[in-house]
C-alpha cells in the first residue's frame, strides 16, 4: 500500500512495516473511519494513518506526497516525504 520514496522495491523487513492487507485509494482513506490502532502489516505490525485538517494523510509519521503514484492488481502505492523505519502509534 505504501512506497518508500526513495525504496519503492526494497523487500526488506523495514519495507514490510509499511504495506498493509488492504488496497485502499486515498479518497477511500479519506472517506472512511480509520481503526484508531492502525492497520496490519505485512511484517506483523501496526501501522497509523492519520487524516489532517489540511486534507493530509499522514501515514507512518511521514506525510502523503503523491497519493495513488500508481495502481496494480494487488494494490494502491502512495509515494511518502520519508522512510517508515518503525510504524508508531
Amino acid at each position: 500500500m505504501w512506497s518508500e520514496q526513495h525504496c519503492c522495491h526494497c523487500h526488506s523487513r523495514t519495507s514490510h512495516h509499511s504495506i498493509t492487507h488492504s488496497k485502499f485509494t486515498a479518497a477511500q482513506l479519506h472517506s472512511m473511519d480509520l481503526p484508531a490502532d492502525g492497520f496490519d502489516t505485512l511484517g506483523g505490525a501496526k501501522l497509523r494513518i492519520v487524516k489532517t485538517t489540511d486534507g493530509d494523510l499522514i501515514v507512518g509519521g511521514q506525510q502523503v506526497g503523491e497519493p495513488n503514484y500508481a495502481m496494480a492488481s494487488n494494490g494502491v502505492i502512495h509515494e511518502i516525504g520519508g522512510v517508515i523505519t518503525n510504524p508508531s502509534m
